[in-house]
Order: structure tokens, then C-alpha cells, then sequence
């Protein structure tokens, strides 16, 4: 189902695709919620979803998701965060209703939610420092160079044996599954990082 809950520490979820490092490592939990099925079905509609925005809607539920990070949500625990980050995105997806289904609004939001967290993973606070010093619009620079970060990972992963067979959500997965166990990016982020770059680019 789509929405949030905390689980364990620092670790959420939002439709699947913020999932418990743990279940998410092991293909073959009989936890119900993480199950490779139900894995690659959520990576299969949140591509479908990220592929139906078109560029005005992209950057609406970006601006929109990123303006609350920097105000209402600001300042919680990552958890708290992320479930104020979830109840603000629903709320804009049901204003939404004429541009885009509430599935399909709700699924992209939460690729973006999870991009916006994740992104300390491929950029580092000095980074970030470095790349908003020297440009006139720090936020789209910073995006700008996180994306150049994303387009790596899409390239090791289609150069990847993984990518040699299988559906593209099923590919998604097992790639991101090695990276957890072998890289140190977690599911959830690599996943997300995958479905918003090849969605936006198709």
C-alpha cells in the first residue's frame, strides 16, 4: 500500500520504494512487503509513473517536494521527516487530479521524496558546499550535479551483467540488490536513483 511507516531505526517506507535495508538485501525474505515480486512490481509502476510526468509536472512535484524539505519538514529525524515529506505529497497529488491519477502522482512523488533523501549518498556536504559556492542558483546546481551522479550509476548498471537479460524492473532489482551487498549504495536509493533517470530520459 502506498503511505509510510517507521521501521526500525532510521529506515521507511513509502509505496516500497524506501524499504528496511535488511529485507531489502534478502531476495529471498517471506516478509510479504518485500518479496521480489513485489519488488520488481513497484519498480515496474513507479517507472510508468516518472514516465507519464511531463517536464512541467517533473519540475511542480520536484520544486513542490524540495520547498517543503527546506520548510515544514525541515529540522525531524530522517523517519519523521520522510512521513511529513509522504503526507505533503499526497495532499499536492490530490490538487493534482486533473494533470495526473492519484497512483501515478503518488509513485513519482515518492522517487522524488526518496532522491531528495538519498542525496548525501551521491553527494557529500563538502560537495554540495563547493558546487553552490560557485554558482549563481545553488539548488540547480546542486540537482544538476546529484543527476550527473544518477547518469554514472545508470551507466555501470547497463554495462552491467545484470543488464543482459530480464525486464527492466527485474534488472533494476538485481542490480540494486548487488550494490547493497557489494557497493554500499542501499536498494531503496540506487532503485530510486535508476527508475527517476530512465524514466525522465525514455
Amino acid at each position: 500500500p502506498a503511505g509510510a511507516f517507521v521501521k526500525h531505526l532510521l529506515m521507511f517506507t513509502a509505496a516500497f520504494f524506501v524499504v528496511y535495508v535488511g529485507a531489502a538485501n534478502a531476495q529471498d525474505s517471506t516478509d510479504s512487503e518485500y518479496t521480489v515480486e513485489k519488488r520488481i512490481d513497484t519498480i515496474s509502476k513507479g517507472l510508468a509513473a516518472v514516465k507519464q510526468l511531463d517536464p512541467n509536472t517533473q519540475n511542480n512535484l520536484i520544486s513542490y517536494i524540495h520547498n517543503m524539505a527546506k520548510t515544514a519538514c525541515r529540522g525531524n529525524s530522517a523517519s519523521l521527516q520522510a512521513n511529513c515529506l509522504i503526507e505533503a505529497g499526497r495532499r499536492n497529488c490530490r490538487q493534482m487530479r486533473k494533470t495526473l491519477t492519484d497512483g501515478a502522482c503518488n509513485l513519482a512523488t515518492d522517487v522524488i521524496i526518496v532522491n531528495r533523501l538519498s542525496e548525501s549518498q551521491f553527494l557529500s556536504s563538502r560537495e554540495k558546499y563547493r558546487v553552490a559556492r560557485k554558482a549563481k542558483k545553488a539548488r540547480i546546481a546542486i540537482e544538476n550535479a546529484i543527476r550527473l551522479r544518477h547518469a554514472t550509476l545508470v551507466t555501470e548498471f547497463r554495462l552491467s551483467p545484470f543488464f543482459s537479460s530480464g525486464e527492466i524492473a527485474e534488472k533494476i532489482d538485481n542490480f540494486c540488490q548487488d550494490g547493497a551487498k557489494n557497493r554500499g549504495i542501499s536498494w531503496q536509493h540506487c532503485t530510486a536513483a535508476l527508475v527517476w533517470f530512465i524514466g525522465t530520459s525514455s
